[in-house]
């Protein structure tokens, strides 16, 4: 696990957790905006237990709560779409 963490701050400039969370919430985006599940569900599919939990993490890195993203997001993937 150090070796990990190590090799994570030399190559990303940031330690394995802050990867880590980062995964998760890049596919909690993709979930949300290409997928037609829940934001509960999507919570749970990224490692969430709690939706409150997952909403907080997603709103602090985000700016913008689950929701909020999702609607704004596939409004314009729909737009890009007639084009």
């Amino acid at each position: 696990q150090r070796t990990m963490q190590r090799v994570s701050q030399q190559e990303f400039q940031h330690g394995l957790r802050t990867l880590i969370s980062e995964v998760r919430m890049m596919r909690a985006m993709e979930l949300l905006v290409k997928g037609d599940i829940s934001v509960e569900t999507a919570a749970h599919a990224v490692g969430f237990d709690s939706l409150g939990s997952f909403t907080a993490a997603f709103s602090e890195r985000v700016g913008l709560s689950p929701g909020e993203f999702r609607q704004r997001n596939r409004a314009a993937l729909r737009s890009c779409a007639r084009i």
